[in-house]
């Protein structure tokens, strides 16, 4: 292979800066220690390594050297990491964030069944006593982990154009693109799009999808844009007289789902080269090394393995958000400890759940309204026997403490799993 020196001497600077370019965009290409292309810290990716978010890029400079020095594998990559900063709360700013335990949904009890519709005060009736549970639990579970109770950063949807204000933390893979849906809807986005109405070829579900579709202006940053944070000021009054909520369900068939769209998964998604490089890492760590050329995908066994070693040292929510990307604790993304969710939606039910959400805090455009979802052919729910009969008793059982806190407080259990699973 061309060495730098003599690839400037035929091709000149251009020339070598061109072959940087194809060497990137086709990051599988290998690379080895007789080709010394210039490196951009995050960009270079090995083999041997998980991909890295939060290191300082003089260490990520040197230890790639290094690599290249001991002639191992390299691997280019021109997109950016999925990566999220953690923003360190600023304890001299007292507005925001602030740490509220949870109330055991303290403001469900001033519902009045009686103002509801009599077709629904069942509904209403039924779910308060639901919530109660649910919110009690949630309580429960943070009083048992009190070191948890802290002030931290969350990712909050601020729904002020209602009184009360309602209040969505995201969840990643639980009905996140449903609810991104839902604000669009309930801010009658492309309500009177021309385009889109005049469609004849189409049915009223694709018609849905593409009003709030980003290729029509719809999307998470459409929902930024029609509901604006608050300033810091203001934060707390509101949090706290506000109906927040949050979406869940089962933690293991939520990590299915990550690891069939992230891992298993092959698309152009901007983020698919970062999924790439960890899953030949997970290769590289978890499977003999001849099979790194033949194969490029993970098993789920694997990618199981991987998850519950990288995280055993995690135990902040800082430790988390810097070095894990979608498949985080429900209880690290929405700060479940110090935010007062009032409802908690889970995806098992959420037919139900979500109608009494719309119907307390009068959300008129989705009540009593089919929801369509972000589904496969086959939801991860289908396939858990597929699977789980892949893992043994033992990793199922060490994946469930990765997440147990997110058993305890929302009520899952694992018998399900466990009987599929290998002895």
């Amino acid at each position: 292979m061309m060495k730098v020196g003599m690839a400037k001497s035929v091709l000149g600077t251009s020339g070598v800066l061109a072959l940087c370019y194809i060497a990137l965009v086709n990051y599988g290409v290998q690379m080895r220690d007789q080709v010394k292309l210039p490196l951009l810290p995050y960009h270079v990716l090995s083999a041997e390594h998980p991909p890295m978010c939060n290191v300082d890029h003089k260490d990520n400079r040197a230890r790639m050297d290094g690599e290249l020095n001991e002639g191992k594998t390299i691997w280019f990559n021109l997109h950016a990491y999925p990566c999220k900063k953690y923003h360190k709360v600023n304890r001299r700013k007292k507005d925001w964030p602030i740490a509220i335990e949870p109330s055991r949904g303290r403001l469900l009890n001033n519902v009045d069944v009686n103002k509801f519709d009599k077709k629904i005060q069942a509904l209403v009736s039924a779910q308060l006593q639901v919530q109660n549970e649910r919110t009690a639990r949630l309580a429960d579970t943070c009083e048992e982990n009190s070191e948890y109770i802290k002030r931290e950063h969350t990712h909050l949807v601020w729904g002020l154009r209602w009184d009360p204000p309602i209040i969505y933390c995201p969840i990643f893979k639980a009905a996140s693109t449903t609810w991104t849906a839902n604000f669009l809807r309930l801010a009658h986005v492309n309500e009177n799009h021309t385009v889109i109405n005049s469609l004849t070829n189409v049915t009223e579900e694709e018609r849905e999808k593409m009003r709030y579709s980003a290729d029509f202006g719809g999307g998470h940053l459409r929902v930024v844009k029609e509901y604006p944070i608050p300033k810091e000021s203001l934060k707390k009054k509101i949090m706290k007289k506000s109906i927040s909520f949050l979406v869940v369900r089962h933690p293991f068939t939520r990590f299915l789902s990550a690891y069939r769209d992230k891992i298993e998964r092959h698309d152009s998604a901007p983020y698919r080269p970062y999924f790439n490089h960890l899953g030949q890492y997970i290769i590289h760590k978890y499977r003999p090394r001849d099979a790194l050329i033949t194969q490029t995908t993970p098993t789920f066994s694997e990618f199981v393995d991987y998850v519950i070693d990288f995280t055993k040292n995690l135990t902040t929510v800082e430790d988390w958000e810097t070095e894990v990307v979608c498949w985080m604790p429900f209880w690290v993304q929405c700060k479940v400890c110090t935010n007062d969710y009032q409802v908690v939606i889970k995806l098992e039910t959420m037919d139900v759940d979500e109608q009494f959400l719309a119907q307390i805090a009068g959300l008129k455009e989705i009540q009593n309204v089919h929801q369509w979802f972000n589904s496969k052919e086959k939801t991860s729910s289908d396939v858990v026997p597929e699977y789980f009969s892949t893992l043994t008793k033992k990793q199922v059982q060490k994946l469930y403490s990765v997440y147990k806190m997110d058993f305890d407080m929302f009520g899952y259990d694992i018998e399900e799993f466990m009987k599929y699973a290998k002895n």
